[in-house]
């Protein structure tokens, strides 16, 4: 590992191999699917909308990822021309967001901690499945992450009076609520750590500095759209389980940050002296999701925690960073960097042993509801769109409306691909909000095709459309489809 002074090359090397680690944990998944959020997010907040205006304006759904849809429609706009936009072109911009959040991480939280335990809490994180579902997400979240990490390093240098870095926090703070309006959390996170590092001393008015900055910039920025904020928040959306909800999230980074985790605890609990009120502060960070997931009904879905994540990678790092100092002191320096050398190999092997098991991981979260962070449905090869709406297209002779989609068949994913084959947006119709389907099939058409995610609930909607279910024509996962009819009671000639 790192000899006590950093020299430039070490750091060039262990940064390449923690881009390389990154490169091999996404390289499965550039080709998969869109699935719901995803292709909603192209469609109804990046394509249709037809000013940049209109786009910041279209709040519609909660947590709308509004800077990262202005940003994919600037991508659409310079590239749609001349470069066809399949899905690994569509992933790119988060791909390199990823990268960037991974590189921009090292570099920078190296000055607070030591660059070997900013380079394991790192490698934990490139091979995790959580890395190699939102790095390739056409979604904000690692955009979020992007966002966080750099306001930790911005409002740390704040605290330490440099030049323009007060000014760089209130913009990254900006940006990152723009990016996602329950970023304002992480960011109220991330304005705690320089108390907790001891960086500043605590009086109201450096709390009021610092810890009002995110506040502040929910309101800047959502001020001219505030009464379509204001209406979205009332939308519920999540688990039904707040212990349900607490167990998934924390559980997920406890398997996946074990060792991390377990050495910052060690470093911590072996200090012979720890301010209480700056060991209350740290904790509070790590409750942030707690409060939200305990007293919200129903509970935020895990995923939309996930951008509070850097602050908590900083925290072990910086508990990993105090470890490497305390066995500096105790033992030898050279023991002290076997040691950490072999904690690294050491987390690395942990990690590809939760990517290993990722499956069984996930079939246990999703006992309460959507895996959010192992290998949720539309990471599994099998989820292709496409290739369902492409048998669709075949069976019915490109009819508009012969097919109905369950809610829980992900429609937008296989709307997306219907456009991808030219089809019109009749071409699959589903329940929209407050506005059910209430005839299927059309007048006139007597046969016609059900997607679900399995038998049962097809038979469920033959019921509501007073069908009869009679064959099972392909499809994968929870698109399966289904051919049915229309049902015709038999009409028996009276008795002489």
């Amino acid at each position: 590992m790192l000899p006590a002074k950093n020299q430039k090359l070490p750091l060039i090397i262990l940064s390449g191999f923690l881009s390389l680690l990154a490169a091999v944990s996404i390289r499965g998944f550039l080709e998969r699917g869109l699935w719901y959020d995803e292709s909603l997010t192209i469609l109804e907040f990046v394509v249709w909308p037809k000013t940049y205006w209109e786009l910041y304006k279209n709040y519609s759904i909660p947590n709308n990822h509004i800077l990262y849809s202005l940003f994919m429609r600037i991508f659409f706009d310079l590239f749609a021309g001349w470069v066809p936009l399949s899905n690994p072109v569509l992933r790119f911009p988060s791909v390199i967001a990823g990268f960037c959040f991974l590189l921009s991480s090292f570099f920078l939280w190296k000055r607070h901690s030591s660059a070997n335990a900013v380079f394991m809490v790192l490698c934990v994180l490139a091979i995790s499945p959580i890395f190699a579902i939102y790095a390739t997400a056409m979604r904000g979240y690692i955009f979020s992450m992007l966002a966080i990490s750099l306001s930790i390093s911005a409002v740390i240098s704040a605290s330490e009076n440099r030049r323009f870095s007060f000014c760089l926090y209130c913009l990254i703070s900006v940006i990152a609520v723009g990016i996602m309006p329950n970023n304002v959390l992480a960011i109220f996170a991330t304005s705690l750590l320089p108390f907790i590092l001891g960086k500043l001393e605590i009086s109201i008015k450096s709390i009021i500095k610092f810890c009002s900055v995110p506040f502040l910039s929910l309101l800047l920025f959502y001020l001219p759209n505030w009464g379509r904020f204001l209406r979205v928040l009332s939308i519920r959306e999540g688990w039904q389980s707040s212990a349900a909800t607490t167990t998934v999230f924390y559980g997920t980074t406890l398997i996946i940050f074990l060792i991390p985790v377990a050495i910052s605890l060690i470093s911590l609990f072996s200090r012979q002296s720890i301010s209480k009120l700056r060991a209350s502060l740290c904790v509070s960070v790590f409750v942030i999701p707690l409060v939200f997931f305990v007293f919200r009904a129903p509970s935020p879905f895990p995923r939309t925690f996930l951008c509070i994540l850097p602050v908590w990678l900083f925290l072990f790092s910086v508990g990993i960073g105090k470890f490497e100092e305390q066995m500096r002191k105790k033992f030898s320096e050279v023991f002290a960097e076997k040691l950490v050398f072999a904690l690294v190999i050491l987390s690395i092997i942990s990690g590809n042993i939760v990517m290993i098991w990722s499956d069984s991981f996930s079939k246990i979260c999703s006992k309460y509801g959507q895996d959010d962070f192992f290998s949720p449905y539309f990471m599994k090869k099998e989820f292709n769109p496409d290739n369902t709406v492409s048998g669709l297209i075949a069976l019915t002779e490109e009819k508009d409306g012969l097919v109905f989609s369950d809610i829980n068949s992900d429609p937008p994913s296989l709307r997306f691909s219907a456009m991808r084959f030219g089809m019109t947006d009749g071409f699959i119709i589903f329940d929209r909000p407050k506005k059910s389907v209430e005839i299927f099939p059309p007048e006139g058409e007597r046969t016609a095709f059900i997607v679900a995610n399995g038998k049962e609930r097809a038979t469920e909607i033959c019921k509501r459309f007073n069908l009869v279910l009679t064959a099972e024509e392909g499809g994968n996962l929870n698109q399966k489809i289904f051919r049915v009819e229309k049902y015709s009671p038999i009409i028996k000639s009276p008795r002489n």
